[in-house]
């Protein structure tokens, strides 16, 4: 009967810390990216300045100072969690050589805009907020969300495979509020699948990499940069029509095919994970 209880116990934990994962991945997302530039902007309007989010440096900035704001909570959360102690930061020559492959992704996805018509001062703040953006989203997922799974089961390989996969999963989902914006519900689905291929992908290398978080934050901020670019055509492409396009499966398929690759080499990375990989993830009093 104890061993019952024992057990039941288990399972409580586990449906708690899932709770609390997605509970994480809410604040992340509906509190500090969605609620807090609302709140900013009416703060703005009633002192007279009407913040306009089709202008793409004040877009930018709006990126980079709610973002800013979501980096030191989880920089309190690490803290008070005492995961801090569990990651390392000083980036290694064998780490660029091990992610060879996110170097190609990041180059493939470099977009280029038209630079004419945008100054300097909006290009340099694009260039800040997917840094920003790549930081924060590390920090929730990686730096927070994983290491409590690995605390829970990160005990074995497959456990360690499991956090990784439930994490990333998490950080899939988390694209899901893009539905509330005016994004296809086709794009917002195939970038919760490729997002949690990116996930796995960054998941393994932070493991595999001596817990260096403060890399794999920049990869990803990289990688949001090399996409930001693009957000400079959109200047001269306002006159367009989105209603007459016709919308296809097939180009978001063949997106999501070109993530497989990274899918590949991010298990493959796993693979060679060491088992006592959370032995220094100090446990919670």
């Amino acid at each position: 009967m104890q061993y019952k209880g024992e057990k039941e116990q288990n399972k409580k934990e586990i449906v708690l810390l899932i709770i609390y994962a997605l509970g994480l991945s809410l604040l992340a997302d509906i509190v500090i990216l969605r609620v807090l530039p609302k709140v900013i902007a009416n703060i703005s309007s009633y002192f007279g300045y009407e913040l306009q989010s089709s202008d793409l440096l004040t877009k930018y900035c709006m990126g980079i100072g709610v973002r800013l704001v979501g980096i030191l909570i989880f920089l309190y959360l690490i803290k008070k969690l005492e995961i801090y102690k569990w990651f390392t930061f000083n980036v290694k020559g064998r780490y660029i050589a091990i992610s060879w492959l996110f170097f190609v992704y990041i180059i493939a996805n470099i977009e280029i805009g038209d630079f004419n018509e945008v100054r300097g001062v909006t290009v340099l703040c694009m260039m800040i907020e997917a840094m920003a953006i790549g930081f924060f989203e590390e920090m929730v997922f990686r730096g927070t969300i994983l290491p409590l799974f690995l605390r829970q089961w990160g005990k074995n390989k497959r456990g360690i495979v499991f956090a990784v996969i439930l994490s990333s999963g998490i950080f899939g989902i988390f694209h899901l509020t893009n539905l509330f914006t005016a994004a296809l519900p086709i794009a917002v689905f195939s970038q919760v699948i490729y997002a949690s291929i990116i996930g796995i992908a960054f998941s393994a290398l932070l493991l595999r990499t001596n817990k260096n978080l403060l890399w794999c934050c920049l990869l990803h901020g990289f990688y949001d940069m090399a996409s930001g670019f693009g957000d400079f055509s959109k200047v001269i492409e306002v006159g367009q029509s989105v209603s007459q396009k016709v919308v296809s499966i097939t180009p978001y398929l063949i997106n999501i095919g070109l993530f497989i690759p990274l899918l590949i080499y991010g298990l493959f990375l796993l693979r060679k994970v060491e088992i006592g990989i959370v032995n220094k993830i100090e446990e919670r009093v």
